[in-house]
């Protein structure tokens, strides 16, 4: 069965394979900090659960209290007016109401730096959790963005830039494994280096 589609792929010679209908995929980002073990937001990495844990208290514009991460619009992806669909993968373990601020900046390719950053706000338990939490144990919970992130004249390799910071006072912690973005694809990649 592969051998055939292979064979089948050699005999197109590059022919454009495109979707009928566009289908969905993440694009998975790491997060990094600009310093772990922070004085004052209390952002810092577990090894034993191999996450992020943010305390209360956080502010996005001070450095130490915030995570950063950088995703590359993938080959497979659709391009021009998009949306994507922001959400966090973290541990939770109580019904409490972690407040974290986003934002984040779209910078195309070829073209001027963008400077300025949009805010996008999370809030755990509040109607934006995938399934609610029911009060017992931990779970892997999916937490999604209040809004989403509206893109126009996207294209292949340009680069959507975030920072997050747990910015709520509600104390206790917050472990994240990772933040992601849900888009549409419409083909398997790209029919030239960085032309869809």
């Amino acid at each position: 069965m592969v051998q055939r589609y292979l064979d089948r792929f050699d005999k197109i010679e590059c022919e454009e394979l495109k979707l009928r209908n566009t289908v969905w995929r993440d694009m998975i980002m790491d997060i990094f900090g600009s310093r772990l073990n922070s004085v004052s937001g209390g952002v810092d990495y577990d090894f034993n659960e191999n996450c992020l844990t943010f305390g209360s208290g956080g502010d996005i514009d001070t450095a130490a209290d915030r995570v950063g991460g950088n995703q590359e619009i993938n080959h497979d992806f659709k391009v021009g007016n998009v949306i994507f669909y922001p959400h966090i993968h973290w541990f939770q373990g109580a019904t409490t109401k972690y407040e974290l601020t986003i934002r984040y900046r779209f910078q195309k390719n070829f073209e001027a730096k963008t400077t300025s950053w949009t805010t996008l706000e999370l809030v755990a338990n509040d109607g934006y959790d995938v399934v609610a939490y029911s009060g017992s144990g931990t779970i892997n919970q999916l937490t999604r963005t209040k809004t989403s992130i509206i893109l126009t004249d996207v294209g292949i390799s340009d680069t959507i830039q975030i920072q997050m910071a747990r910015t709520d006072s509600l104390g206790g912690s917050m472990s994240v494994y990772f933040f992601d973005l849900h888009g549409e694809i419409d083909g398997i990649g790209s029919r030239w280096e960085i032309i869809k």
